[in-house]
């Protein structure tokens, strides 16, 4: 009954396609991480030469097994925080600060995607059970030449690890709660 007073601003096909089956007001977008001002992006610049895995842990996942040594960096920050601009840009710059460490980054994650993307980072973005990486990556990221979608479930192998590498990966989670 409120149809006449929404209007949806989808950032792909699917969503698009739900609300105007229902009768809104719809029009295509990109996702709003894409507004952010590329002048915030300029002091952030991949540093180092490693592969960062950031992925999820979560319902949405496609995958049953989280690979070895993953962080699911989302979790860190969930909540009401990115309604409050100040706070949400606190947020971006210590990310940024994260992922710029890496030059590569595998997620299932859609905002790590875009923002590693925007730094020029290596992306390759993978399924989930949604289809929400699927269809934003198909509206917005496919464009860019540094990302890559990859819709397969990762293999046990990539889960294999040894004691030193968990070791590190430990001591680089802990780095992150300083």
């Amino acid at each position: 009954r409120y149809k006449d007073q929404i209007t949806v601003l989808a950032r792909d096909v699917l969503t698009y396609d739900n609300a105007f089956s229902c009768g809104v007001a719809v029009n295509m977008s990109h996702d709003l991480a894409f507004a952010i001002p590329l002048s915030f992006f300029t002091q952030y610049r991949p540093l180092g030469n490693q592969k960062l895995n950031a992925f999820r842990t979560d319902a949405e996942t496609k995958n049953a097994c989280t690979t070895f040594g993953s962080l699911d960096l989302s979790l860190l920050w969930n909540g009401s925080i990115w309604s409050d601009i100040e706070e949400a840009t606190r947020r971006c710059e210590a990310l940024s600060m994260i992922i710029s460490r890496y030059n590569e980054i595998d997620t299932d994650r859609l905002h790590l995607a875009i923002l590693s993307t925007i730094l020029g980072l290596k992306v390759n973005v993978y399924a989930t059970l949604g289809g929400k990486t699927a269809a934003v990556f198909n509206n917005s990221l496919k464009k860019f030449p540094n990302v890559a979608f990859i819709d397969e479930v990762r293999s046990n192998s990539e889960n294999e690890g040894s004691a030193d590498e968990l070791l590190k990966y430990t001591r680089e989670l802990s780095e992150l709660r300083i």
